[in-house]
């Protein structure tokens, strides 16, 4: 394990991945995280904005994008993310990492074109996941991964 700018990680973190904790701004009214800021905003070119929910024990997406940078926080409860490195051309070509995101380790995530992903809801909440990203939604741009077995291999 590798302790990632606050993140505790298993595996290799694929080159290219953006993996941030975010400070938590806590007072007696609540708290507050700062997602996204100019520095990221301007990079990422966002043209999407949608909410995905993984309800307790179920995961979602087990999928890669062929042009598609995300940018995902965990706004709800607690997620484990994994993710695998398909470009041929990386430097961590084939690398595979897992950890977690959300209310306990609050995160933000960029994950680059061809770096397949999966996030399964921890515990006996949903995890809601709010994801920032290039493209519109394009079912051409959204590869089917399975994330069940190694070798890893596309769907």
């Amino acid at each position: 394990m590798a302790f990632v700018d606050g993140v505790w990680v298993k595996g290799t973190l694929p080159a290219g991945v953006d993996l941030k904790r975010c400070d938590v701004f806590l007072d007696r009214r609540g708290w507050l995280v700062e997602w996204l800021d100019e520095t990221k905003l301007g990079t990422l070119n966002v043209r999407s904005v949608y909410t995905s929910i993984a309800y307790p024990g179920q995961e979602r997406a087990g999928h890669y994008h062929l042009k598609r940078t995300e940018y995902w926080m965990v706004i709800g409860g607690e997620a484990e993310v994994e993710l695998f490195d398909l470009r041929e051309d990386s430097p961590t070509f084939e690398a595979h990492c897992t950890f977690c995101m959300g209310d306990v380790c609050p995160a933000r995530l960029i994950i680059p074109p061809r770096v397949a992903h999966v996030f399964r809801a921890l515990g006996v909440a949903e995890a809601r996941l709010l994801v920032c990203a290039t493209e519109c939604y394009n079912p051409d741009d959204n590869v089917p991964y399975d994330f069940s077995g190694w070798p890893r291999r596309t769907a």
